[in-house]
This record gives structure tokens, sequence and C-alpha cells, in this order.
């Protein structure tokens, strides 16, 4: 798996690790982020980028979360 969301005791850790939109789609990552909706989140990216258009979908995503989010 190329992205990993899990839950630690005070924030949520959110790792993109792949090419977005072929590895990361922003569906799948929609999916999973709404489990932790108003937790921090802690955002760590490594990717060699991708589809403008599905990372954009992450970063609205991310903006729109209900609590901090630190990249």
């Amino acid at each position: 798996q190329w992205f990993q969301i899990r839950a630690a005791a005070e924030h949520v850790e959110v790792r993109l690790f792949g090419e977005i939109g072929w590895e990361i789609t922003a569906d799948r990552f929609a999916g999973e982020l709404d489990q932790h909706k108003g937790k921090p989140l802690r955002v760590s990216i490594n990717s060699p980028g991708g589809s403008v258009f599905e990372g954009l979908a992450i970063y609205n995503r991310l903006k729109a979360h209900d609590a901090p989010v630190t990249c």
C-alpha cells in the first residue's frame, strides 16, 4: 500500500509515499480519511508526482478536514 493512515495517541499519521492518481487515488484516500474526523493530522508526503487533478482532490480533502493538519 502506497499510503497509510494510522491513529496515534494525540494525532493521526498520514503517509503519502507513492504516485498520485496511480498508487494513491483521491477516492480511496477520502474513504480512509473520513474515519478520522475531528482528529489532528500529521501528513508526510514523499511522491514523485502524478495526476494534478487527483492531487488537488486530496489537497481539498485535507484543507476541509475539521481539525488541525500539519504537513
